[in-house]
């Protein structure tokens, strides 16, 4: 934009609807600052092509750099993205340690052998997925629907499991070791030989769970709920560990 005028701000604006058709969250008021101006007329630097100039605004730039700095220190700026999609792809042995998959919705996806560790899976859809012998050491699964989820002999160490859906999930032989599965709903959950050393189990539902040759060593059951047709280890009480006998029917 050679001028700082209406017509050449109209000229700027026609020229980036393409890319504001795309991608409407973006304003041009920081594009057209700086898209600038070539004007042989008036030279600045010369070149083997020709003349240059640059006649962008900076009194404006720099204005505008002052107004949106705190924002940009504060981390204010934010830009709303759509949830990543995921769906029954395959993603065996893929690295996606640390990633931020936060309500991604992975339904019915071949995750074996991933590499999840401290990933940020919050409340994702990971319903029908194969996680056998993946690793989500630490990763974030808070409200994660994980029904039917396949994570036998997956590494769930440390991860942070609460208020997690794993209704009728097999997590036969998974590391589940310091994990936190407070309030999460392990109704029907298949945790044969899993290993829940020192796992929090605080208010989660176990009715209907086969926990059999399962390690709780150091578990927290206080206030689990569990049923008469729950399978506890050999000689396990879980009376012992505060944990609750209710009825029959599913809650």
């Amino acid at each position: 934009m050679v001028d700082n005028n209406e017509d050449s701000r109209r000229k700027v604006l026609a020229y980036l609807e393409p890319v504001r058709q795309k991608a409407p969250e973006i304003k041009p008021v920081g594009l057209g600052l700086f898209a600038g101006s070539l004007d042989p007329t008036r030279p600045l630097a010369m070149s083997v092509d020709g003349p240059q100039g640059d006649y962008r605004d900076w009194e404006m730039i720099r204005a505008w750099a002052r107004e949106i700095r705190p924002a940009l220190l504060a981390g204010a700026v934010a830009v709303e993205t759509e949830p990543v999609v995921l769906r029954e792809v395959v993603l065996a042995f893929t690295d996606l340690s640390g990633t931020d998959l936060s309500g991604a919705d992975l339904t019915g996806s071949n995750l074996q052998h991933a590499r999840l560790s401290e990933t940020d899976l919050q409340a994702a859809e990971l319903n029908w997925t194969d996680l056998k012998r993946s690793d989500a050491s630490r990763a974030d699964l808070r409200q994660a629907n994980l029904i039917g989820a396949d994570l036998r002999r997956a590494n769930l160490y440390q991860a942070n499991l609460q208020q997690a859906i794993l209704n009728g999930a097999d997590l036969g032989h998974a590391d589940l070791r310091e994990a936190d599965l407070s309030y999460s709903d392990l109704n029907w959950a298949d945790l044969r030989g899993a290993d829940l050393r020192e796992a929090n189990l605080s208010g989660a539902n176990l009715g209907w769970a086969n926990l059999s040759r399962a390690n709780l060593a150091g578990a927290n059951l206080n206030n689990t709920r569990y049923n008469l047709e729950t399978t506890w280890p050999a000689d396990f009480s879980p009376e012992a560990h505060q944990a609750i006998l209710v009825g029959g029917e599913p809650y």
